[in-house]
């Protein structure tokens, strides 16, 4: 397990291949990502395969066989091989193997692009079904923790779709079913720790698309990501740090059947074809 350090310009980035994340994330000298501290946070920009979110009982039944698996899948504990490195670039693997297939009986291949460019961060993950037969049941997504200089109410995250939006409550990791209206401005929702006390604020399919994070009114960087139908903001209480979080998957329900063909925010792979999920991190300032 080692670091891969790329640069571009005024941008400097540091990846572990122990979960292929991101560990330092630096712009003109201001850190970026939040420090890792164990008494809030273990993690610091996990990468979410295969599944988002919790499973019902940290399991699934897949040909009527039962699978644990934890919160948010195996990869972010999964040790990357760096396949291609170059300055401002690098490309990390991770395929099935015999540990893999203990929590999840398919083969595939996950890559992950970090490349630097001007002033943007681009994050690509490529899906690969690797077998000539079977269906890929995965879900994907990102979960990058922002650095908070300074107090929370500082702070102001601007989604492109804004207005009244409906929040999906979370008990214990899973989804109730019952979800509450939430005004969106137009200018910015403020942060506050209330808005956390009840776990992440999470939306489903309301159009956005980017979430642009202000300090005391200046856009400071912006999340986008095309074609991602779920999203959550997260925080521990009181920790220093934000996270915004795009996701093509969503952790179960209540109600949720335990079988995996029937979970919601599922990608079903064919065999012998790719999907990606992108995302970029914009610096405005």
């Amino acid at each position: 397990m080692s670091l891969t350090h790329l640069q571009f310009g005024d941008l400097h980035l540091s990846i572990h291949s122990h979960g292929a994340e991101m560990q330092q994330l630096s712009y003109k000298g201001k850190q970026i990502l939040w420090e890792k501290d164990e008494n809030y946070w273990n993690r610091i920009a996990p990468i979410l395969f295969p599944i988002v979110g919790r499973l019902k009982n940290d399991e699934y039944e897949y040909l009527q066989k039962t699978y644990k698996m934890l919160q948010h899948g195996f990869a972010r504990n999964a040790n990357f091989q760096v396949k291609e490195i170059k300055a401002d670039e690098v490309f990390f693997g991770l395929t099935n193997n015999h540990e893999t297939f203990e929590v999840y009986p398919f083969e595939f291949e996950l890559s992950i692009q970090y490349k630097l460019e001007d002033a943007k961060l681009s994050v690509n993950h490529t899906v690969k079904n690797t077998s000539n037969h079977t269906i890929l049941p995965f879900s994907i997504g990102a979960h990058p923790g922002f650095k908070l200089q300074k107090p929370i109410e500082s702070y102001a995250l601007v989604f492109d779709s804004y207005g009244v939006k409906n929040r999906h409550l979370i008990a214990d990791g899973l989804y109730s079913g019952m979800a509450e209206s939430m005004e969106i401005p137009e200018k910015g929702l403020v942060l506050k720790e209330s808005l956390f006390e009840s776990d992440a604020l999470v939306f489903k399919n309301e159009g956005i698309s980017s979430v642009t994070m202000l300090e005391e009114g200046i856009p400071q960087l912006r999340v986008k990501a095309k074609d991602t139908p779920y999203w959550g903001i997260w925080k521990k209480q009181n920790a220093p740090f934000i996270c915004i979080e795009p996701w093509q998957g969503i952790a179960d329900s209540f109600s949720s059947t335990g079988v995996l063909l029937e979970k919601e925010g599922l990608i079903l792979l064919p065999p012998n074809q790719e999907h990606t999920f992108n995302y970029t991190i914009e610096f405005l300032t």
